[in-house]
């Protein structure tokens, strides 16, 4: 599992393809962040059309191991379906959802 860093190392995307629901590859790219010692994590959902009950719990404990460590998790997506479903599910109450990698590296510089 590899967990690319951004951004002069300031922070990390994630591109799963279906690693979200292999607890093992989450465990694998978790350990990655933890080890590079960033706490900034992008989970870049654009591809993904829909979330499964399974995925929406993953990125739940995504958030929780980031939040636990002082980190921070946004989410890159833009299907309607991804984006409806983290509105009714109050994850975007938690945290940031950005329609692109690029909107989310302006918000963190400086």
């Amino acid at each position: 599992m590899k967990i690319d860093l951004l951004q002069e190392d300031k922070a990390a995307i994630w591109r799963p393809e279906t690693e979200l629901e292999d607890p093992a590859h989450v465990k694998d790219a978790m350990a990655d962040l933890k080890s590079s010692g960033l706490k900034t994590l992008f989970l870049d959902l654009i591809d993904k059309e829909w979330l499964s009950s399974s995925e929406i719990g993953v990125v739940m404990w995504i958030y929780k191991e980031l939040d636990g460590i002082g980190g921070t998790l946004s989410i890159l997506a833009v299907s309607p379906f991804v984006l409806k479903t983290i509105n009714v599910t109050g994850i975007d109450q938690l945290l940031t959802v950005f329609d692109s990698l690029d909107k989310a590296l302006d918000a963190i510089k400086g």
